[in-house]
């Protein structure tokens, strides 16, 4: 495929991937909204970061009841409290969503281990000049935001 991906095709591409991840990983039905962007400050943001001939980087943003149910489904338990469990699970997450895009650009990328931001009114930036493309879900656990940083000093995404 192409190393080009245009924002029409990257929401497709994101809404798709992410609730073929959702239903697989955490037996949850989620469902594309769009480019809704009523997140909140407070939560977790997991992300990984495509490292290669192009640079971006995948964000995933929830909330700590929705960081708490996904766990809980994976895990099989119900949890309650932030734990690392927590932020192993929404990392995974990422970094299956972040392969799965991974494919659909230039050849020999990698991605980072993941990290994740979590607390009130943090910001979390990217460096560089860099365009967004977010998709907000709606799932029985709320709505929650996906979005796909790419750099646009390199060949990743629309120039």
């Amino acid at each position: 495929m192409s190393a080009t991906l245009s924002i029409e095709s990257g929401q497709v591409e994101i809404a798709r991937i992410v609730s073929d991840v959702f239903q697989t990983m955490l037996n949850l039905d989620v469902t594309p909204m769009g480019q809704h962007l009523s997140q909140r400050a407070d939560g977790l943001t997991a992300t990984v970061q495509f490292m290669g001939e192009s640079k971006g980087a995948l964000l995933l943003h929830c909330n700590v009841e929705q960081a708490l149910a996904f766990t809980s489904r994976m895990l099989g338990e119900d949890l309650i409290d932030m734990t690392d469990d927590v932020r192993d699970v929404l990392g995974e997450l990422a970094n299956v969503v972040g392969g799965n895009l991974k494919s659909l650009f230039s050849p020999g990328m990698a991605l980072s281990l993941p990290s994740v931001a979590e607390g009130n009114d943090y910001v979390l930036y990217l460096c560089g000049s860099n365009q967004v493309t977010t998709v907000a879900f709606a799932s029985e656990v709320g709505v929650f935001h996906v979005s796909l940083a790419r750099n646009l000093s390199d060949r990743f995404g629309d120039n």
